[in-house]
Formats: structure tokens, sequence, C-alpha cells
């Protein structure tokens, strides 16, 4: 969480406009223009009533806050716009946290996640999906659409023993959710927490980082059938690659890039070397 937000020239990496945040805001850390580039969203903190919104800036006037729209949740980390409709799916972690108490988690016993959608144009949130009572603890935090299956990868604030799902498949009608499970070895490695996840250009495979268990994963979309995964200390970026079943990952440690190839028959990933980056963080985009 922060206060401040700058937009930047792809090109160059100069910076053109900052996004200065009215009192009682901070950022959570995530931005998606409209379908058309004319309004810039912000994930964002109201801390003075304890609630989720959504940032909105109008880019032609100079990113010039225009107003906001209620999330629909606490902790509203992703925002993702979809391709196809140019609806907004927001990912709300339910975790209360406040200013005045650092990263301090105020609510778990009573956090609730919810998954939330607004349509293009529209100016209000409705939650698609609320998890089960016994997974309330997922946190969900970021989001991946295609067409009408939607993923949500989550990190669990629950007991350290529990093994449960990190990702979930959904659709906008608010049907039941399909969680995909792990390998039991590996749902122990991950320590529950998932870190970014993305869908193949088909559709048809969904891909998650893990960087606290070292791994991605891949499931069948349409059955949920686990795939593979592939070992990659501190790997948690990953986004779509540029052909059925091809992904691409980076890792936080050796500033390699890797382009995987998962299918019905297995997973294979080959790695390159980007030799002027020491690190990568938490996200990219191919």
């Amino acid at each position: 969480p922060g206060l401040f937000g700058y937009v930047v020239g792809a090109e160059t990496g100069a910076v053109r406009h900052t996004l200065d945040l009215p009192d009682a805001r901070h950022y959570y850390g995530h931005a998606a223009f409209s379908a058309d580039g004319g309004l810039l969203y912000t994930t964002e903190n109201a801390f003075d009533a304890d609630r989720g919104v959504l940032g909105v800036w109008d880019v032609a006037a100079g990113y010039v806050r225009v107003g906001e729209i209620d999330s629909a949740g606490i902790g509203p980390h992703e925002v993702r716009r979809a391709a196809e409709d140019g609806a907004l799916w927001v990912a709300n972690g339910g975790i209360l946290t406040r200013p005045d108490s650092g990263r301090i988690k105020l609510n778990l016993p009573s956090m609730e996640p919810t998954l939330a959608r607004v349509p293009a144009g529209g100016t209000t949130a409705q939650r698609v999906l609320v998890l089960p009572s016994d997974l309330h603890k997922l946190s969900m935090r970021h989001v991946a659409v295609h067409r009408s299956t939607v993923a949500v990868a989550m990190q669990y604030e629950g007991p350290e023993s529990d093994i449960v799902p990190l990702v979930a498949l959904t659709d906008p009608h608010g049907g039941a959710p399909r969680l995909l499970d792990l390998p039991e070895i590996l749902a122990m490695r991950s320590r529950q927490y998932t870190g970014d996840v993305a869908f193949d250009p088909s559709g048809a495979v969904v891909g998650a980082g893990l960087p606290r268990g070292g791994f991605f994963a891949f499931w069948s979309a349409a059955d949920g059938r686990f795939l593979g995964s592939v070992e990659a200390p501190d790997g948690c970026a990953i986004a779509t690659g540029t052909a059925a079943g091809r992904f691409v990952i980076s890792t936080g440690t050796g500033g390699r890039v890797g382009h995987v190839s998962a299918e019905a028959a297995g997973v294979a990933v080959r790695w390159t070397r980007a030799p002027a980056i020491a690190a990568f963080d938490n996200h990219l985009m191919a």
C-alpha cells in the first residue's frame, strides 16, 4: 500500500503524470484502463470508511480524478479489464488494514473476500463470487479473464497445516466456482500462497505462479485437471504466451524468462536469460 502513483511512457520510462490521491485513500497496487483508453481505474483503500474503491481518472484531462466506484468488498487488489466486453473484474482480498496500523490484518476472523464485476462504462460493482464460509480466509488477490471464464488466484490466511485450493474458476453469471487442486506435495510446498494467474491464448489452460513454493502450476480449464508444474525459485509472474498452451514466466532471481508449453501431455519450459536485468518483480506483460 502506498500514496503515490505514476503514469510513465512505455518507450522511455519518463514520468508523464503523477496521480495525486485524495485524503483517506491509499493504493493497493493495480490499475486498468477502460477499453477506449479514456479512463484509468486504480484499486484503493477508503480507510475513512473501511471499504474498497476504484479510483477513476480522466486520461485526456491529464489524469484528473473524476470519481470512484465502490468495489463491493474490502481490500481490492487487482482490477482487470475483460477484452470481450470491456467489463472490469475486481479481486477483493477481504482483509482490512489501515495506515495507522501498518500491515496488521485487522479482521481475519470475519474477512469475506469477493470477486466483483463492473460493466463497461458502469458506476456500480456487483459481487459475482463469494466463497463458501469454510473457505472465507482465502483472500482473492489476482484475476485473469478469457471470454466467459474468470480465474482468481488466492492466498490463505488460515492455519498453516490446512491444504486448500488456491485457484478458482467462475463465470460472469456467478455460477458455483470450480476449485483447482494441487498434488499434495506441491500443496504443502506452496505455503498457501499464489502470486499471479493467467490463461493461455486459447483459454484451455490456466497457470499460476507460486513464489513461496518455488514453482508454477498448470491446469485444464475445462475439467480442472492438474497438468504439471515448472520449478522456479521465487517464480511469480506469468503472462499469456503467443500460441495455444503457451505462457511466459519469470522469476525474482537470476534474471530468467521462461517460455512454457502446457498441454494434456504435460508441461515443458525453455529458459532464456535477460542479461541486463538482475531480478523481476511480481508481474509482467507479454
